[in-house]
């Protein structure tokens, strides 16, 4: 990449005029095309850069679409072989990343691993892209070398019966102590799998003589079966906990029946409470007995507290209508009171619009005042009416409030 800017700085440098730097541009593409090195995208956009930097309005205009033209289709090869490039260093980096796995194979002796590995990574050779042909030649000598490598030391191991046998014994003696620190276990599920794998691994851990396998197979059983011995201990104490919580439950399912049809709400209510407590602590029955008697408790505490819940709603809707009735009845009182009210306003209308008494004085006079004093009178039925009113809505405005709460 350096080289190739250096070589456009030199067109630069050595071309006199723009149409000279296109042609020594499309050249330096053609060539890099020819000599395959270097290329990458960046390459195309440097070049492309480059171009579009040179303007020059001098140019005849069918010899600058001509430099077009053969400058976009030198850029279209180029594009090519970058992509050609560009998938033969994919390959090349794939099979050097094969190479590095082969290199961890080499240091391994776990040859049934090994082996997977190994034919796996030739599947994957096979079907990897070319990388070119003297890269491509050089990674297969590598990985060939590798792989011869790896086959020999497999069959040196293999070849080699006591290093066989010292490897089983090893494993077998890393599963007894395996399994002597599982047997201490109490978390009986996971443990009761790894003894599983355990066993699973002893059988592939490879022979050693009789004598000493069966001595070691004893040893690695003695920690098997102390597991299973304390795991049956435990489940055994489960299932009595399981027969007294059983028994326990089936005594709570019989009072929640017996007080399911019980009219003692209040009473009802907190032993159905106290019972759902000692259902808690009864313990664990098992899932199956569990769930049948659970159907059963819950069954009649709903029943119990459906039958309640039905009475207060009842008592509700009494309360409610006693309720909507005394409104009625207070909404009914506050008309009539306010058409007394309106009558009564009138009715002094009337006297105060009478004519102005005729006579002497003192007669005039003495109507007045009559007047006047049926006023009075008449307001004061008024003013009382008034008291009335403000205390039946006084009482009218509890009551709404009450049958709103009633509602909630």
């Amino acid at each position: 990449m350096e080289e190739m800017k250096s070589r456009i700085e030199q067109i630069k440098t050595d071309a006199s005029s723009v149409q000279e730097k296109k042609e020594a541009l499309i050249q330096l593409g053609k060539q890099m095309i020819q000599e395959e090195k270097g290329l990458v995208g960046e390459v195309q956009e440097t070049l492309h850069n480059t171009w579009d930097e040179l303007q020059d309005e001098n140019i005849p205009a069918h010899i600058n679409l001509q430099l077009e033209n053969e400058f976009r289709q030198t850029m279209k090869n180029l594009t090519k072989e970058i992509n050609r490039n560009e998938f033969q260093l994919e390959g090349k980096h794939a099979k050097e990343e094969i190479l590095e796995s082969m290199e961890e194979l080499r240091n391994s002796t776990s040859w049934k691993d090994v082996m997977g590995k190994l034919y796996a990574l030739k599947d994957k050779w096979a079907d990897l892209p070319y990388a070119g042909k003297d890269v491509d030649a050089e990674l297969s000598r590598k990985f060939d070398e590798a792989f011869n490598e790896i086959m020999s030391k497999k069959d040196e191991f293999f070849a080699r019966l006591d290093e066989a046998k010292d490897e089983a014994r090893e494993k077998k003696r890393a599963l007894i102590d395996r399994a002597k620190k599982a047997s201490q276990s109490t978390q009986w599920k996971e443990t009761s799998k790894e003894m599983k794998t355990l066993m699973d691994e002893w059988k592939t851990s490879g022979n050693i003589n009789k004598e000493e396998n069966d001595q070691l197979w004893e040893e690695f059983n003695d920690a098997r079966q102390a597991f299973y011995k304390a795991q049956a201990v435990f489940f055994e104490e489960r299932d009595k906990q399981q027969v007294e919580a059983k028994a326990k439950k089936e005594q709570l399912v019989s009072e929640a029946q017996a007080l399911s049809l019980s009219e003692d709400y209040k009473e009802t209510s907190q032993k159905m409470r106290d019972l759902m407590a000692e259902w808690k602590a009864a313990g664990f029955a098992g899932k199956d007995v569990d769930n049948e008697l659970w159907d059963a408790f819950s069954t009649a505490r709903n029943t119990f507290f459906k039958r309640q819940d039905d009475f207060y709603q009842e008592k509700k809707g009494q309360f409610r209508s006693k309720l909507e009735d005394g409104i009625n009845r207070r909404k009914k009182q506050l008309d009539d009171l306010t058409a007394i009210n309106h009558d009564l306003e009138a009715e002094i209308a009337e006297i105060r619009a009478q004519d102005a008494p005729l006579g002497n004085q003192d007669n005039r006079w003495e109507i007045m005042n009559e007047r006047n004093q049926q006023i009075d009178k008449l307001q004061s039925y008024i003013d009382e009416n008034l008291r009335k009113i403000s205390g039946i809505r006084a009482e009218l405005n509890d009551m709404l409030k009450k049958i709103e709460d009633v509602k909630e």
